[in-house]
């Protein structure tokens, strides 16, 4: 035929017992045994490439979903955390006006006080007495601001300490 790797042989000479009577040349057959085995090799490959692109697109929608929840996660935390914020905002604003209402009160009650003090009898009251009772006072009501009843002892001295004073004076 026009082959030359494709002569008519006899089957007897060539050991070939396919009965077609055509024999391929060893360089051809060994031709055909590569191509097949590079297809081969190409088909696993182009699965290998398949499985590696499954996996990375696998990996990164993982990634995503980790990263979704992660920013609702945050969301969630920042949303408690203003909320937290606005409430201790409020419980100072409510400790602050607390105590600005306690020390408006006790000035006006120590000038009312004075004043009667003054009226009732002329008693030489000096500034450094009950000095320290009204500075304890004074520290407790700042320290203990959210609960000035933690004070009623310093309140109590100096209770004690100006009626000795208006005692003394008299």
């Amino acid at each position: 035929m026009g082959n030359k790797s494709s002569a008519p042989v006899a089957a007897e000479n060539s050991g070939d017992d396919t009965g077609s009577g055509i024999a391929l040349s060893s360089e051809l057959q060994s031709k055909i045994v590569q191509d097949f085995n590079d297809v081969q090799v190409q088909q696993e490959y182009i699965g290998f490439q398949r499985s590696m692109l499954e996996e990375r697109r696998e990996r990164a929608q993982s990634e995503h979903e980790i990263n979704v929840q992660f920013q609702r996660e945050v969301k969630a935390w920042q949303k408690m955390d203003k909320q937290r914020q606005e409430e201790l905002d409020n419980k100072i604003d409510d400790m602050n006006a607390q105590f600005f209402n306690s020390s408006a009160e006790i000035n006006h009650e120590a000038s009312r006080l004075e004043e009667k003090i003054a009226k009732d009898a002329k008693i030489d009251i000096k500034e450094e007495d009950c000095f320290n009772s009204r500075m304890n006072l004074a520290s407790c009501f700042k320290i203990n601001s959210k609960n000035l009843s933690e004070c009623n002892g310093f309140v109590e001295i100096l209770e004690q300490c100006v009626k000795k004073t208006i005692v003394d004076a008299h």
